[in-house]
């Protein structure tokens, strides 16, 4: 409880903050006869030490009586005989102190106890020796009494009430102010935690990956800066029959903007720039970075799934499909044409769902037109029937 002076200093600046002086001095006026002492063990057993050396009774039993009611009296009920019991041992080591004492004060202190504290000792088996106290010459050489009259019993208690007072401050409820330092400990805790993952993650990331994330993504954010629409690179539409490609393209970009949501568009994107670096990188591409990257997609659009998204959710499984068949080596693609042969295992999966977005599309004849294009730039290729009605 040592961060309670702390607290008062902040109350304090917060009252001259805002002005408040009366209440400033009322607080300062107050602080001045704490008895709580700002809950501090140390000053507190200083402060029952003092009354007991100076045969304070009134004193002694105003101050446990204050701290009876708003500290002990708030315990549970088998705590209390131990609370009990440092205070009997309290008020032997008064009796001790005052029997020690020089001067003729020492019998007039001590009968003094006896006769107020008559009604509340009396009865009690621990007691009735200690009301002979008065008519003994020599205490400490009383076996009744000599242990009471060395050092170390009386250090012990002063040592017991100590530990007392520290357990129960320590378990006591506090007002929110006062847990400021467990929460900026917590907070503390938990960004160096956060710090550390983000370095693990980081180091698992460069192991793993020959190229960095964010660079990959900035050279696919380039790559598809430019004014193609999404439809021809997804469909890989030859770039001599981009204005051709145009008109066909209509209705489906049409449906992929009313889609909308974010994680459709990243998927769509992630698509494209799969298949254009796929056809440059044939021999070298990097398939657990397109398997990681593209379950992200996935798993993001699952979150925000809407009746839109499902024809990406079902795209992008059939896209990790192919990514998890063993590779097979690919033929040689003629650098003027960006139509996969039959041995390329790229497209052609996808092909069906490709005529399935052109069949719903509101461009009359798009799937046609597409079917007559692509038989156009790749006749040997045996295309996918398409069933109208499936």
């Amino acid at each position: 409880m040592a961060h309670i002076q702390f607290i008062d200093d902040l109350v304090r600046e917060y009252l001259l903050f805002r002005g408040f002086t009366s209440t400033v001095k009322a607080f300062d006026n107050d602080l001045k006869v704490d008895k709580d002492k700002g809950f501090r063990v140390d000053k507190i057993v200083e402060q029952i030490s003092h009354y007991v050396n100076v045969s304070d009774l009134t004193g002694l039993k105003e101050y446990w009586s204050h701290l009876d009611s708003m500290v002990f009296s708030k315990l549970e009920i088998h705590v209390q005989p131990a609370v009990r019991k440092i205070e009997y041992s309290l008020y032997k080591l008064y009796l001790v102190t005052a029997a020690q004492s020089a001067g003729g004060v020492r019998n007039e202190k001590v009968s003094e106890f006896l006769s107020k504290m008559l009604p509340e000792l009396q009865g009690q088996n621990e007691w009735r020796d200690w009301f002979m106290l008065p008519y003994i010459q020599k205490p400490e050489e009383n076996p009744s009494f000599s242990l009471y009259f060395t050092r170390a019993w009386q250090d012990s208690v002063l040592v017991s009430l100590h530990n007392l007072l520290a357990t129960v401050f320590q378990c006591m409820p506090q007002p929110t102010l006062t847990s400021y330092e467990s929460d900026a400990a917590l907070v503390k805790r938990l960004q160096d935690e956060i710090n550390s993952l983000r370095g693990k993650t980081q180091q698992s990331t460069e192991k793993t990956s020959p190229i960095g994330h964010q660079s990959r993504l900035a050279q696919y954010s380039e790559r598809l800066s430019g004014p193609l629409p999404l439809v021809d690179d997804f469909c890989a539409v030859p770039s001599e029959q981009l204005d051709s490609g145009l008109r066909e393209a209509r209705g489906l970009r049409g449906l992929l903007r009313q889609m909308g949501g974010s994680p459709v568009m990243e998927f769509i994107k992630m698509v494209e720039a799969f298949y254009l670096d796929a056809f440059e990188r044939t021999k070298r591409r990097n398939r657990n970075w397109y398997k990681e990257n593209i379950l992200k997609v996935l798993e993001a659009a699952k979150e925000n799934r809407t009746r839109q998204v499902d024809a990406s959710i079902a795209l992008a499984k059939d896209l990790l499909q192919i990514l998890n068949e063993p590779r097979k080596k690919a033929e040689q693609v003629p650098p003027h044409s960006l139509i996969p042969s039959e041995a390329d295992s790229f497209m052609k999966p996808v092909e069906p769902e490709i005529l399935n977005l052109l069949h719903g599309s509101t461009e009359k004849g798009a799937t046609e037109k597409y079917l007559k294009e692509r038989n156009k730039k790749a006749p040997e290729d045996k295309l996918v029937t398409y069933n109208r009605s499936g």
